[in-house]
């Protein structure tokens, strides 16, 4: 597997900052830590989840207008680069399939929220599944 290409027609600039992952995807679409791990299977990608500095610092704006600049720049962006979606008003749903797809789950925030690097002051949570039980699946919440 070829190392990830940072790469993108994105504006270049040194004060741009983007919170995100890297991730080797199966063929369903799932991550596999190990695949990138050890550089096997699909090439890697990059999922956006923030814009954290884009010539000024954005972390105090509300996630859905970081979110949407970070849409706008990474429209043209090629196929390694993924902008991850904001779902409002369905969580339940979202994370009933998150379980039927045997994902690892979500992270819930507010989206009007800041940006917080202070797990203590964060109002965001993780929301995920953890092992298999004899009378079902654990659901944990963490405060991320």
């Amino acid at each position: 597997m070829p190392s990830f290409p940072f790469t993108s027609p994105a504006p270049q600039t040194d004060r741009l900052l983007i919170d995100g992952e890297i991730c080797s995807l199966d063929r369903r679409g799932r991550a596999q830590f190990k695949n990138l791990m050890f550089r096997r299977g699909n090439p890697p990608c990059f999922f956006a989840f923030d814009l954290l500095t884009y010539g000024k610092d954005l972390r105090t704006e509300r996630l859905l207008d970081r979110k949407q600049e970070l849409r706008r720049l990474l429209a043209r962006a090629c196929a390694p680069l993924k902008c991850t979606e904001y779902i409002d008003g369905c969580g339940m749903a979202l994370f009933q399939r998150v379980c039927e797809l045997d994902l690892e789950g979500v992270v819930a925030k507010q989206k009007f929220g800041p940006y917080v690097t202070e797990r203590e002051h964060s109002t965001w949570f993780k929301i995920f599944e953890s092992g298999i039980f004899t009378e079902g699946r654990q659901r944990r919440i963490v405060r991320a």
